[in-house]
């Protein structure tokens, strides 16, 4: 029977990865904070910045789940399987532009209250790192834990990762059915290779991609 059970991840390196996770929460909040701070309305802000607070509970679940014993959280591994996810998640990620013609479609952060570049900023490198965080290296794992079975975990965390994507995309299928796949792939790559590097690899490139695409346009 397939199951998905997170790896070891050396001390220093889970460290580390705990670490970088604290600073990002913080970049969010201070991103969420700002406007506050800068006099503006705090209902205002909290509903223009719907996807900070989303972005927000998927780094504060994860940071949680990297603490519990035994975790529940899939971590960088090695640093040698680290390579290799990055290495392989290169080149699945260039063939993906490249095939689809450099046109990947992942929309601004328009909700956001900030300024376009902090816009761009939260979606080319925010947003990759805390949905990794949570819907490629916690929540399947979590999932596990309940159906004993990693073909429905993969399923259903997909299938939930595209129903989020919703919001962003609407109801555009096309976008939702790539969205479900891309996660399918990227958490079964993870898998693969012990290391969460592979599906961060990856959804960076599409997603620094994407917004350079939106400036040159």
């Amino acid at each position: 029977m397939f199951e998905l059970t997170p790896w070891t991840t050396p001390k220093s390196i889970a460290d580390f990865d705990r670490l970088l996770t604290g600073v990002v929460i913080a970049v969010a909040l201070f991103l969420l904070l700002y406007p506050i701070g800068a006099g503006g309305d705090l209902n205002v802000i909290l509903q223009q910045n719907i996807n900070i607070i989303y972005i927000l509970f998927l780094l504060s679940f994860s940071f949680t789940m990297m603490t519990i014993k035994p975790t529940i959280y899939a971590g960088i591994g090695t640093k040698q399987s680290a390579i290799k996810g990055i290495f392989f998640g290169a080149i699945v990620g260039l063939v993906m532009i490249i095939s689809m013609n450099f046109k990947l479609s992942t929309p601004l952060a328009s909700t956001l209250s900030t300024s376009e570049v902090i816009a761009a900023f939260y979606l080319a490198f925010i947003i990759p790192f805390a949905e990794e965080r949570f819907f490629g290296q916690t929540f399947p794992y979590l999932i596990n834990r309940v159906a004993k079975n990693g073909w429905i975990s993969l399923v259903v965390s997909s299938l939930i990762f595209g129903g989020f994507h919703l919001f962003a995309y609407g109801a555009v299928s096309g976008l939702i059915i790539a969205a479900i796949l891309f996660r399918f792939m990227a958490t079964f790559g993870n898998e693969l290779l012990k290391t969460n590097t592979f599906g961060l690899t990856v959804h960076y490139i599409n997603n620094i991609t994407t917004v350079a695409r939106t400036f040159m346009v």
